[in-house]
């Protein structure tokens, strides 16, 4: 396998690398890191369903029947008489907040034993925080973008939203671009704006040129032998992905491989024709962050590690164990518990442990102190 780093500007003997060639390299040298850095986010990714599937969501499903027979022990016993008001305060507020967690996991038959202890309906809970969320939504995009997205938008289908507000991106920007056009534009702008176009084709032809210099070279029909036809025709499907992905990185390479180009001219590249290059490679390099953020960033948000640095792939697989272990603990622990509901004493000794929450110490010492709960 080729390394990456085989395409890069050298020193010569009496002469230093110019600015151009020492940002190719640099710009070379963070696009591989961000390579190998979504490669691993793409094997966590792998590794974090896999083991979700096999371990930690049947456990899950084990810890809520625990927790929705919990719900109907304490239910079935709460008009005994022999229950203080403190101990019936306990079991109610356990009762109402677990069952309403256990409702939005697919418990439907707690609905009439949450309602019989909660001041509000668990549907008009519910309507009212997905008002909440969508007014939330609404201010957002409104306020930041600028995007109504009407009266009829689904926050169940986020697909949707997605398409909506894309739809009204563009419908702004076309308007804005329109407005651009009628708008009497200096000869400042102008010339400026004739410049970009002309550094864009420029840009444009640098990927271009070196995409045909390799398809004149591969074509596989021009070849006469057929493992030499085999192989060209490989080397030409990689070259045509690597155009289509706009990697001119790969494009390089190949040239590389096939002996098109060798160190003397990779170390002889125009400044002005390197500067082309590198503008290539630094949105290659952005597409390829983007994707590191895109497919990194659920975990990121689930692991809930605080932390103002970059969350790595280690941290969040590392959270996620301690998650399960977390996880299991407190399954044994339900399934204990509830081997003891079986009579009001055994309901009494469960209630002297079992506090209520402090209304003014909801979150604790520490804000961002957040239990490794962060997959349930």
């Amino acid at each position: 396998i080729m390394s990456r780093s085989a395409i890069q500007a050298k020193k010569q003997q009496k002469k230093k690398l110019s600015p151009a060639q020492r940002k190719f390299n640099s710009t070379i040298r963070k696009i591989e890191k961000e390579k190998a850095l979504l490669a691993k986010w793409q094997e966590t990714v792998s590794e974090f369903e896999v083991k979700r599937s096999e371990t930690f969501t049947p456990l899950m499903e084990r810890y809520n029947q625990a927790r929705a027979e919990f719900v109907r022990r304490l239910d079935k016993f709460f008009t005994r008489k022999s229950f203080s008001g403190v101990q019936r305060d306990k079991m109610a507020y356990f009762i109402e907040e677990t069952s309403a967690e256990l409702i939005a996991a697919g418990f439907d038959d707690l609905r009439e034993i949450h309602d019989s202890y909660s001041p509000e309906s668990f549907d008009e809970m519910d309507e009212q925080m997905r008002g909440a969320t969508e007014d939330a939504l609404r201010d957002i995009f409104e306020s930041e973008l600028g995007i109504d997205l009407g009266d009829d938008f689904d926050i169940d289908n986020p697909e949707a939203v997605a398409a909506r507000v894309a739809e009204q991106m563009e419908e702004k920007e076309r308007q804005e671009a329109e407005g651009n056009t009628t708008k009497q534009k200096t000869a400042k702008e102008t010339k400026k704006e004739a410049k970009q176009r002309e550094e864009e084709e420029k840009v444009s032809q640098s990927i271009k040129s070196v995409y045909r210099e390799l398809t004149r070279a591969l074509h596989p029909d021009r070849e006469t032998d057929e493992s030499e036809r085999l192989r060209k025709t490989e080397l030409m499907q990689k070259v045509t992905g690597a155009y289509r992905e706009k990697d001119l990185l790969k494009l390089l390479e190949l040239q590389l491989e096939v002996e098109q180009i060798d160190q003397t001219m990779i170390d002889d590249i125009a400044d002005d024709r390197l500067k082309h290059f590198i503008k290539v490679l630094e949105r290659q390099l952005e597409d390829i962050r983007m994707e590191v953020e895109a497919i990194a960033m659920p975990l990121q948000q689930m692991s809930q590690i605080h932390s103002y640095g970059v969350v790595s792939p280690a941290q969040v697989m590392k959270r996620f164990k301690e998650d399960t272990e977390q996880l299991k603990q407190d399954t044994l622990t339900m399934e204990e518990d509830l081997s003891g509901l079986k009579t009001v004493k055994g309901i009494q000794q469960w209630l002297r442990d079992y506090n209520l929450p402090n209304p003014f110490d909801f979150f604790g010492d520490d804000p961002f102190d957040l239990p490794p709960e962060f997959f349930r």
